[in-house]
């Protein structure tokens, strides 16, 4: 079904008669809507913005997902400092000295977790830039669809040709 804009309003040109097109629009003017050119040009429109929609939303699970290690990076440096004020405090007493080395192998535990998070995070955010780049390639192809829709398409046939955009 085609659809286009007539007088700031969405409507169907499929059910147009060519008495509701205002101005000087012709029966020639409704067949463009139809015509096989402006069909395709229309028709491949479609799967582009479904495209950069999908990928702005793995974009947006990529960004919470380094987020998340990011976080699990603060809890685990947290606990590593806590640690290490337990053993520094241990370590005051001879008798506290093994607990103090546990707590020391303890705390260097947590700051290699810590850092294998931020090592996932740093990969994670590589991948969010290549989907940034994807998405930029993507929105500059619409625009060439957009220019091939205005070409083959009357304007009253036109579809949305606002650029996708990631929020």
């Amino acid at each position: 079904m085609g659809e286009g804009m007539i007088n700031g309003r969405l409507v169907h040109t499929d059910a147009l008669k060519p008495s509701d097109i205002p101005g000087d629009a012709s029966d020639q003017d409704m067949a463009d809507c139809k015509s096989k050119a402006c069909k395709r040009a229309k028709q491949r429109l479609i799967p582009a913005r479904n495209e950069i929609l999908t990928l702005c939303a793995n974009l947006k699970a990529k960004e919470n997902q380094r987020n998340i290690y990011l976080g699990s990076v603060a809890v685990f440096m947290a606990i590593a400092a806590a640690l290490s004020s337990a053993a520094g405090a241990a370590a005051a007493t001879i008798i506290g000295i093994p607990a103090s080395i546990v707590l020391l192998i303890a705390a260097a535990a947590m700051i290699t977790a810590a850092i294998a998070f931020f090592i996932a995070a740093i990969a994670v955010q590589a991948e969010m830039a290549r989907i940034k780049s994807q998405i930029g390639v993507l929105q500059s192809e619409w625009q060439m669809l957009v220019a091939q829709i205005m070409d083959a398409c009357a304007e009253y046939c036109w579809p949305d040709l606002e650029v996708p955009t990631c929020r």
